[in-house]
């Protein structure tokens, strides 16, 4: 126990059950699985998560980002053009994909 550490008293580690070494006298063990006897094992833990209110709360999110999306859209005639330019480029990007893909190949196999 060197340098600042070495100035802390057993009670400064107090409410901390995890803690074994010294100056506690509670000694570490190997063992992995530390139980808790004060604490109940049907509590709920401050990590869980109310799933109705995450998958709730997630589809609010998206539904306002889309919605915020569409306005953008609808008041700026430019980047209304920009999306719609970027649209039609990525459908025909996936058009010619699929045509290459599946129409040549088949042309060759014609012949």
């Amino acid at each position: 126990m060197k340098s600042q550490f070495g100035t802390f008293t057993e009670e400064s580690y107090e409410g901390n059950p995890l803690l074994c070494g010294p100056p506690l006298e509670k000694k570490c063990t190997t063992n992995s699985q530390v139980t808790n006897p004060s604490v109940e094992e049907d509590h709920e833990k401050w990590y869980d998560i109310n799933m109705t209110y995450f998958y709730g709360s997630s589809s609010s999110t998206c539904f306002v980002l889309l919605l915020g999306f569409v306005a953008i859209l609808y008041t700026n005639p430019w980047w209304r053009r920009r999306w719609l330019d970027w649209v039609e480029d990525c459908m025909y990007t996936c058009y010619y994909f699929l045509y290459d893909l599946v129409w040549k190949p088949s042309m060759i196999f014609r012949r």
